[in-house]
């Protein structure tokens, strides 16, 4: 099992707040560690989705680091294409991240 670093920050949406969360696989239980990684690696094969044509008020902007070994991949997902298993991964960050 990988020990892996995120680092999510969620700009925009209603208000246009910033949220950050920090989520350190090492601090969970087995369990959930390992379906963390699993949401990780789903949101690493996810296809970019394609822009919005046209601004959409309200939108939130995800942008999530990924350190693993040593190594850090920054991916960024933009609402209302965020793929399922993406916001799934948002969902678990936000309930057993820490505020940096």
């Amino acid at each position: 099992m990988a020990h892996l670093r995120l680092d999510l920050e969620q700009t925009g949406g209603f208000g246009g707040l910033t949220l950050r969360r920090k989520l350190d696989t090492a601090d969970l239980g087995p369990d959930a560690a390992a379906e963390v990684e699993q949401l990780v690696a789903a949101a690493e094969r996810a296809p970019a989705p394609e822009p919005p044509s046209r601004p959409i008020p309200d939108a939130a902007h995800y942008e999530l680091t990924i350190e693993r070994d040593g190594k850090g991949r920054r991916l960024s997902f933009d609402d209302p294409a965020v793929a399922p298993e993406v916001r799934t991964l948002i969902a678990r960050i936000h309930a057993h991240g820490a505020q940096p």
